[in-house]
């Protein structure tokens, strides 16, 4: 089945770059990205009568009105990175730029105009970190096609003249520091091809051959990341947060290339693509937190490309066909549409615009449904989430196998979170900042992004196996290159659950370890263990869960506190040691203990145990309230 699906995958993608002949001539008058004179027309009328799209413009135009007096970007550096700036810029020309053209109003124009030619004085757009370049390009290239008729003819000149030299022919260095990314299979891939496609779909007339080459270099490229990051089933490997960022820059690329030429060239047909906003769903319990694997936050905010994946699955939309039904589900937005309840959702960044289009497609009136319990997915990552119900108070589960050795990875294969009675009881350790560890690691001859096995990057705390919610045996790290394969899935009514060979993480020093992750009866967690030590030796296993309730060992195992509530973590089926372990990070032998970040208000419980050579053990351990 994983070879026809593989094989599907390859001949759906070669369809697509089949068609990657544009016909040019549709690059007509501007604008004529993502928002043309008749849509503009449009939003005008319907943000009067369609209560979330005109929550969607509200925030928008608080955003712009910030922006009117504040002071241009400038040039600064952090680390390596000028993303801060990209993102600043992104933002308020794309901002002021949208409400000029519903509003008409010049104060808008004039101060896009501003932050635009700030850009354009800059001496690059720092391509050595290309993501920079394409945030900036993306921003400036719809301002550009947004004003194009306000602009007076030496500022277009100005504008064109670094689209051209910055990102176009920044592209085309024969340079692998610059331009790697054509070849990633992850976000990299995503967000740089978007702010190129942009650009050259911006300035076209201007340099047409270049252009034509950075489009088609981009469509054709943009399908090695496609294939990875969805395929088979919508899950991204980089996890929920990576998400939004590499997600968003692709409903960009795909709804600029829809806009300005008729089609996205079938790159919304990859495998997945279409699924992955439910993906994005899943991945947010009840109580409002993400499954926050590898490099990931922990507290969820809108993404706003959700609405594209809402218009584009809508039942009538004519994407929709027998072999995606499973997304006419109405209740894709359903997260979104409660986050625009908090002042929160103003603190969304960059794309507003964008959703603004996709908005329009969408009757959220419609949107009543029950929505999908149980979400699991193969890929390089695969995983399981699944929850009794989209309260606060419900049970909400979400396990993961995959491999460390992945873009943002952790050893982490076989971690899980979990959610009840409105707390997470099974946590990820929170995100540090890669700033933090970045300089300090190259001081000491290490590279916090070199995933091999021997790497400083598994010293760092929270990004080693003995602090994630998975087994650790004889001490050692996991293998990075280990893949963890989920092996079976069930959901009933009694049971949600998701089977995981470990395996491949331990050495050798287990012939076989296979996990199984469940909710139980709607009212409880077991995480069942079965392990059997090789012929020629004994092996020690440690099991852990990070939480942040305050736990006890009593005799009958872990009692958990939090907030008043009480649960109970119990071992079955041997004879266990259970222990609770610190969270400083400086309590551990490692030689960047001085990096980690402290983790107040953390714990490390779990258990111990010994499996003699050539025995098998089956360990139930029982999460339940108390």
């Amino acid at each position: 089945m994983k070879i026809l699906i593989h094989l599907i995958a390859i001949l759906l993608s070669l369809s697509v770059v089949a068609q990657t002949t544009p016909d040019y001539s549709k690059l007509s008058a501007h604008p004529r990205l993502i928002l043309k004179d008749g849509d503009i027309e449009a939003v005008r009328h319907k943000i009067v009568t369609d209560q979330p799209l005109r929550h969607i413009h509200c925030v928008i135009e608080d955003r712009a009105n910030g922006f009117i007096y504040a002071p241009a970007s400038r040039r600064i550096k952090t680390g390596k990175r000028l993303l801060g700036v990209s993102r600043n810029v992104l933002e308020r020309v794309c901002y002021c730029s949208y409400m000029y053209l519903v509003t008409g109003e010049d104060i808008y124009a004039r101060r896009a105009e501003q932050e635009m030619l700030a850009a354009a004085s800059f001496t690059d757009w720092n391509p050595s970190h290309f993501l920079d370049v394409a945030g900036i390009a993306g921003g400036v290239a719809l301002t550009y096609d947004w004003l194009y008729k306000e602009l007076k003819k030496d500022v277009r000149e100005l504008v064109e003249t670094r689209l051209r030299e910055f990102p176009l022919e920044m592209s085309r260095v024969n340079e692998r520091r610059y331009t790697w990314f054509y070849t990633a299979d992850h976000n990299w891939n995503q967000v740089c091809n978007s702010g190129l496609i942009c650009a050259a779909a911006a300035i076209y007339e201007t340099c047409p051959e270049l252009a034509k080459e950075v489009i088609e270099d981009a469509i054709r490229t943009n399908i090695r990341a496609m294939d990875v990051m969805y395929a088979p089933d919508g899950a991204y490997p980089e996890g929920p947060g990576y998400w939004g960022y590499g997600t968003n820059y692709q409903v960009l690329m795909n709804t600029v290339l829809e806009s300005a030429m008729g089609t996205d060239f079938g790159i919304s047909r990859s495998p997945g693509f279409l699924k992955t906003g439910y993906f994005k769903l899943a991945a947010r319990s009840g109580s409002g937190k993400s499954f926050n694997f590898a490099d990931n936050g922990e507290n969820e905010t809108s993404n706003l490309a959700m609405w594209y994946f809402a218009a584009k699955t809508q039942a009538d939309s004519p994407i929709v066909d027998k072999w995606n039904e499973y997304m006419k589900d109405p209740e894709i937005l359903r997260h979104e549409l409660e986050m625009m309840k908090f002042p929160a959702y103003a603190e969304t960044r960059v794309h507003l615009p964008v959703a603004i289009r996709h908005a329009m497609e969408v009757d959220t009136s419609t949107m009543t449904g029950e929505g999908h319990l149980f979400y699991s997915a193969q890929g390089p990552v695969p995983m399981m989430m699944c929850r009794t119900g989209w309260d606060k108070d419900d049970h909400y589960l979400a396990v993961k196998g995959g491999t460390a050795k992945y873009n943002h990875g952790h050893m982490d294969c076989g971690s899980f979170v979990y959610d009840a009675y409105g707390e997470r009881w099974a946590m990820d350790f929170r995100f540090q900042p890669y700033t933090s560890l970045e300089n300090p690691l190259r001081e000491i001859g290490g590279r916090l992004f070199d995933m091999s096995q021997n790497s400083l990057r598994w010293r760092i705390f929270r990004m080693n196996c003995r602090q994630h919610n998975t087994l650790t045996v004889n001490d050692k790290d996991h293998k990075v290159s280990g893949l963890v394969k989920m092996t079976a899935t069930e959901n009933t009514p009694d049971r949600m659950s998701a089977t995981f060979n470990m395996t491949p993480l331990f050495w050798g020093d287990l012939e076989n370890a296979v996990r199984t992750v469940a909710i139980c009866d709607g009212n409880h967690l077991e995480v069942k263990d079965v392990m059997k030590a090789p012929d020629d030796r004994s092996a020690h296993v440690r099991w852990t869960m990070a939480t942040e309730a305050v736990p006890e060992i009593t005799s009958e195992g872990i009692v958990l506190v939090k907030n008043g509530k009480r649960m109970l973590l119990k071992a079955e089926g041997a004879d266990v040691t259970y222990n609770i372990w610190t969270t400083d990070p400086k309590a551990y032998e490692s030689p960047v203990s001085h990096l980690d970040f402290a983790n107040p208000g953390t714990y490390l419980c779990g258990y111990e145990i010994d499996i003699p050579a050539s025995t098998e053990y089956t360990i139930s351990i029982t999460l339940f309230k108390n």
